[in-house]
């Protein structure tokens, strides 16, 4: 159901919320990620997160969202040459506990995209807090993000003329709820509310089922779509390494995106 702002198994939390870093019980995380989308789009990240002394934490990660194989063509509709476009994010991010059960983390980033010939980049933060309680059983997490970003285009520079616009990403405030614990077999529920602006509010859950060892068996729903999923989570010597995938279907009757990462902790 794409609910993370409660979750703290990898690195790439940051995206969700910079609040969770401090709630990875390792040390150092390292995480990568390929997501295939409708219409031949793609995603990819790497993401890495350090605990220092068990009170703080930093964070980064990188994504790339690209499209490839768009051709221009002239009004007669023969080919002139081949379209690129992409889009690129940096997180810089730092986490700081508060208390025992508190966290607070706040995340600087970069963000640039080329369109059609066109660039424009910008720089914004993220903030959040997060809290563990009951045995580290129940976790709350909130995030503001998107603060201060905004895209300013130029068309003129490519055209010769042509008018400027600037484009401001929606600012969203995100509330989520993670509990886990063992009933005949391990087991984590979620739930997250999201308001985002010029959007209607919208209610993701999911749960997570280990029925046997190193097995995980997911099933989240988005809103208005029924997710699934699952992942191998192999842990020895103090190192753990874990593969997740994940089905998402389309409300748009478009072929499903699939989600795969792979994640190193120790």
């Amino acid at each position: 159901g794409i609910t993370a702002v409660a979750t703290s198994s990898s690195p790439s939390s940051q995206l969700y919320t910079p609040a969770l870093l401090l709630f990875n019980n390792t040390k150092f995380n390292v995480g990568m990620g390929y997501l295939t989308l409708p219409l031949d789009r793609r995603i990819y990240g790497l993401s890495a997160s350090y605990v220092i002394k068990r009170d703080a934490a930093v964070g980064f990660m990188w994504l790339n969202s690209t499209v490839n194989n768009l051709w221009e063509r002239d009004i007669d509709g023969y080919k002139t040459g081949e379209l690129n476009n992409s889009e690129n994010a940096l997180y810089f991010t730092f986490n700081k506990s508060i208390g025992r059960y508190v966290s607070i983390g706040g995340s600087f980033k970069y963000v640039q995209a080329n369109l059609y010939g066109l660039s424009a980049y910008s720089v914004g933060s993220d903030v959040g807090i997060a809290a563990r309680l009951f045995r580290n059983k129940l976790i709350l997490g909130t995030s503001r993000k998107n603060l201060g970003v905004k895209y300013p285009w130029d068309s003129g520079e490519v055209y010769g003329h042509g008018v400027t616009s600037t484009e401001v990403f929606p600012q969203s405030f995100e509330f989520g709820v993670s509990y886990n614990d063992t009933l005949f077999i391990p087991f984590t529920l979620l739930g997250e509310l999201q308001r985002r602006e010029r959007a209607p509010e919208k209610f993701r859950a999911g749960i997570e089922l280990t029925p046997i060892k190193y097995l995980d068996i997911r099933l989240g729903y988005d809103g208005d779509r029924v997710n699934f999923g699952g992942g191998i989570n192999y842990s020895q010597l103090g190192y753990n390494f874990e593969f997740n995938w994940a089905y998402i279907s389309s409300p748009l009757g478009l072929s499903p995106a699939q989600v795969f990462t792979l994640s190193f902790k120790f």
